[in-house]
Formats: structure tokens, C-alpha cells, sequence
């Protein structure tokens, strides 16, 4: 009677590769997503450095700074985010995430200092603290806590408790809540050919993946799938909601 061979089954090997291939997959997004996350922030920080310097032209021209839409809403009166601001910039800048979020911009009384805000996805940036941000700043949200994190501003402001020289910003409306990539499931659909497109409702499924060089998001709650006007893909739920076959973003 022949002793049977020791070692791996076909079937064995193949389970083993497919378990490094996933684990594999997840790193390889899981930095993906990091490098996405602060080219975006770093292009916060660009857009606020551009305008501030536009809105000290602005000063030397008017003896006070631009004022802000009133109610306020995070806007420089009749200029929103993407449009011309006059003479001095061609393109107002918007939120690599916009709509889901955008840039808010809060003016002192009379136009002595200004405040441009935004929400860095990289919340361990040194800048955050540095800035007088750490526990939050500009205005709150529903749950009370202060939606940005980072802000730059004309030389005379001092931040206290979240807010420039106890000025407190206008309301946050609308609601600016970044749309993240959530969570990755740990296993995500694979095939190119199953995707959701710009302006389509998306649940368990890739937004836009593998069809720009910047990559897709996996959407894993019902949300819009959108192709922003920084070229992302995106996955949110600030635009208008989903409808059928899906339920309507909560």
C-alpha cells in the first residue's frame, strides 16, 4: 500500500492567493486613498493662500474687505464659489469635494478682517493645530461641534474657542459635510464592467473606478455618484437624492 504524498492541494494554493490578493487590494487602496486625500488638502490650502492674497487687493482698494452674503451663508455677497469675484479673480475656487462641501468665507464688522475656512480629510495635518483649529472652527453643525479645520486670514485675527476676535460665523447652510470614501469592504466588487456613472445612484458598487487616472470611489451606502468639477469621482448625498430602484439619501 503506497503512503500518500504530503503537501498543498491545487485548491489550497488558490485560496491562499486569493487571500494575499485581497489583503494585497486593501492596502494598496487603503494608500491610494491617503495620497488622494492630502493632494486634495493641499489644494485647500493653494485655493485660501490665492484668495487671501485677492481679497488684500481688494482692501488696498476699498479700505475693507469684500462683504458676505447676508444671511450669511459662507459666501462673498453676489460671488459664489466658481464664479468671477470682479477684477481680481477670474474663477472663485470651490472645494475639491463640492458640492458635497465647500469653502466658507466669514467678514468682521465693517469689513476690518476676513476668515477663509475649509475641511482638511487629513485630520492628523500639523496645520490644523498650528492654525488654532484643533477642536474645530467657523461655524457649527447640527450636532453642535464646528464643521472646518483649518482657516487662513487677514493678520489681525485671533482665534478663541473656534471663532475669529468672539465674531461668530454665520450658520452653516447648507449643511457642509465632506462625502468620503466610507469604509472598504473587504470584499468589494472587482469587475470593471459593474460601475456606476456620473450622476447615478450607487450602492455597493465602484463610482467611476478605472475610468480616470485619479481612480474611483467604492460608494457603500446609497449615494450619488458624481464626477466633480476637479475631475473625482465622488460619492455623495448632497446633490439631489437617489431615486429607484434605490431609497432616497438619508
Amino acid at each position: 500500500m503506497r503512503n500518500r504524498l504530503s503537501g498543498f492541494t491545487l485548491i489550497e494554493i488558490l485560496i491562499v492567493i486569493a487571500i494575499i490578493a485581497i489583503l494585497a487590494s486593501i492596502i494598496i487602496l487603503a494608500n491610494v486613498n491617503s495620497t488622494f486625500k492630502k493632494t486634495r488638502d493641499s489644494k485647500r490650502k493653494q485655493d485660501l493662500n490665492k484668495l487671501a492674497r485677492s481679497l488684500e487687493d481688494y482692501y488696498n482698494d476699498s479700505q475693507q474687505y469684500p462683504p458676505a452674503n447676508s444671511p450669511a451663508n459662507g459666501k462673498i455677497a453676489g460671488s459664489p464659489w466658481g464664479s468671477t469675484f470682479g477684477k481680481y479673480v477670474a474663477e472663485l475656487p470651490k472645494d475639491p469635494l463640492s458640492p458635497g462641501v465647500d469653502y466658507y468665507y466669514q467678514v468682521g464688522p465693517n469689513g476690518i478682517f476676513f476668515v477663509l475656512y475649509a475641511r482638511l480629510e487629513n485630520t492628523s495635518d500639523p496645520d490644523i493645530e498650528r492654525v488654532g483649529c484643533k477642536d474645530g472652527c467657523g461655524p457649527t453643525g447640527a450636532d453642535g461641534n464646528r464643521i472646518y479645520n483649518y482657516l487662513v486670514s487677514s493678520g489681525d485675527v485671533i482665534m478663541a474657542y473656534g471663532a475669529p476676535n468672539g465674531v461668530e460665523p454665520g450658520p452653516a447652510t447648507p449643511p457642509a459635510v465632506l462625502s468620503l470614501t466610507p469604509t472598504i469592504n473587504l470584499t468589494p466588487p472587482a469587475s470593471p464592467n459593474d460601475l456606476c456613472n456620473h450622476n447615478q445612484c450607487c450602492l455597493n458598487h465602484w463610482c467611476g473606478a478605472f475610468s480616470t487616472q485619479q481612480g474611483g470611489h467604492y460608494c457603500a451606502q446609497t449615494e450619488k455618484c458624481w464626477l466633480n468639477q476637479s475631475s473625482l469621482w465622488v460619492c455623495s448625498c448632497a446633490t439631489q437624492p437617489c431615486n429607484n430602484p434605490y431609497p432616497a439619501c438619508q
